[in-house]
């Protein structure tokens, strides 16, 4: 009796010892995943603060300009996209102590047309204009060739805390993969509109070519809503 007894009670603390791990390894495992959707989100909303994209100057690919000192003029939209134009050439002259003349165009797809013309041998390109030039020359991306990129970021606003009944909030869907700091067309465009006091949530969609005023970097000039995008979701708003 007495050795069943014990042989009992080691079995029991043995039992207790195995459970005492097993709960410890469960609630380890719990607290890093905790951690884990913590600092996701942590980087998902520091990220979601900028709009991330880049400032080229492009030549052909079967072209001898190598190198950026052996270009003399460029061509690019200084008309709709000044402020970025003016910015690669405030790099250029600071990093390259490289000044060059910018020759307008109405957008960087007549850029692109005219390089392709023999009419231009640099052309300047914006990261987020690039997939409106693809989407009439599907091979375009192999006919150039970048010699000079500066990667650049938009602060956005950070909204203010909402104290009202009710609020609205924007959702943007972008036609492009990559960080959320990308910025591209805005394929959907949602108000998702709350009511704190009824507690209902209604979501009205936009449709994506609407011919509207773009803001920001658009010069408040018509065009298709998706294309607002491609300044930031600022402008989208």
């Amino acid at each position: 009796m007495l050795c069943f007894f014990l042989i009992r009670s080691k079995k029991a603390k043995n039992l207790t010892l195995i459970l005492l791990l097993l709960g410890v390894l469960i609630n380890g495992t719990s607290l890093f995943a905790v951690g884990q959707f913590i600092g996701f989100t942590s980087r998902l909303n520091a990220t979601s603060n900028y709009s991330h994209y880049s400032m080229s100057i492009a030549v052909l690919a079967d072209s001898s300009i190598d190198n950026i000192s052996q270009v003399t003029s460029v061509t690019g939209p200084t008309g709709t996209d000044k402020d970025n134009i003016q910015q690669l050439m405030n790099d250029l002259k600071a990093s390259q102590n490289k000044e060059l003349t910018v020759e307008e165009s109405r957008s960087y797809l007549a850029a692109y047309k005219s390089l392709l013309a023999g009419d231009t041998k640099a052309i300047l390109l914006n990261s987020v204009f690039e997939n409106i030039i693809e989407s009439e020359y599907p091979d375009y991306a192999s006919k150039i060739k970048k010699i000079y990129t500066k990667e650049l970021t938009k602060t956005v606003e950070t909204p203010k805390d909402v104290k009202g009944d009710s609020f609205n909030v924007y959702i943007s869907g972008i036609d492009t993969y990559g960080p959320i700091s990308s910025v591209s067309r805005s394929d959907v465009n949602i108000i998702m509109t709350v009511n704190r006091e009824a507690k209902k949530i209604l979501l009205t969609t936009t449709p994506r070519d609407s011919y509207v005023p773009i803001a920001d970097g658009g010069n408040n000039q018509k065009d298709k809503l998706t294309h607002a995008g491609i300044y930031g979701v600022d402008a989208s708003i």
